[in-house]
């Protein structure tokens, strides 16, 4: 068996970063005990196997724990993420969490990064990325609330039996086939022309003339998870003004039948 263990290193999950240092643990099975150390590429190896099902306990310090298994049938290659441990939610985005509906066990972590910040449903992650630690400010906060916003998307699918997105390939076009997101779409008119749903050139865009940045919105999925985070307005402040019911009535309309109240 041998493989690369490492972390996202991008907004877009299309980079691993390596990580050097990862113990890897087989946990059970006829190879209990075996283990072996990623090296500074992230690799490793482990050979002599006996064949079968297994699993594999990745531990580092600064990481959560991760287990996977492994049905070994030759030379198994294997390519795992792992994430850093949480750092503890700000008091604003806690009370918004305590408002919507929301996967279990959502986790925040800081990426020293320019990435734009994320948020991973596969992991149930919140991607706070910037090179700086979190200072808890407007800016730091609305970003938060905007990923907080897609997490509760991603509970809406969870709720109309789909399964977790891999990525948004997957989480835009089944969002709006549930009904929340079909309302989306009917009363802000966005149109999808064909192609990646998540390019920005497949859409047609809804936009209302008070509505802030709503050119720069790539498809609905974005602009819903601003409408919420604008509805709940968690940084009261920022950016100015920030009332949705003066910016966008039709997108105000659609919160307070879909959202929970403020």
């Amino acid at each position: 068996m041998q493989g690369a263990v490492g972390e996202y290193g991008s907004a877009y999950l299309n980079e691993m970063l390596p990580l050097a240092g990862v113990v890897l643990t087989i946990r059970n099975g006829p190879n209990v005990g075996r283990s072996t150390v990623s090296d500074s590429a992230g690799r490793f190896a482990l050979s002599d196997l006996v064949p079968g099902t297994f699993t594999v306990r990745m531990t580092k310090d600064g990481y959560q724990a991760q287990d996977e298994t492994v049905s070994l049938t030759q030379d198994e290659t294997i390519r795992v993420i792992i994430v850093r441990n949480c750092e503890p939610w700000p008091s604003e985005i806690v009370a918004l969490m305590a408002r919507l509906p929301l996967p279990d066990r959502l986790c925040l972590v800081r990426m020293p990064s320019n990435q734009p910040s994320n948020y991973v449903p596969s992991q149930r992650v919140v991607y706070y990325r910037s090179p700086a630690p979190i200072r808890i400010g407007n800016g730091e906060i609305y970003s938060m609330a905007h990923e907080i916003c897609h997490a509760r998307q991603h509970r809406v699918l969870l709720d109309a039996g789909f399964p977790d997105p891999a990525h948004d390939g997957e989480f835009i076009p089944n969002w709006i086939a549930t009904a929340e997101g079909r309302s989306f779409l009917e009363i802000t008119g966005w149109r999808f022309l064909g192609g990646s749903p998540t390019n920005h050139d497949s859409w047609t865009r809804g936009c209302e003339s008070a509505w802030e940045d709503c050119e720069a919105f790539q498809n609905p999925l974005e602009d819903n998870a601003e409408v919420c985070t604008t509805y709940y307005d968690p940084a009261r402040s920022w950016p100015p003004p920030n009332d949705l019911f003066g910016l966008a009535p039709l997108r105000a309309q659609w919160a307070e039948r879909w959202l929970p109240r403020r």
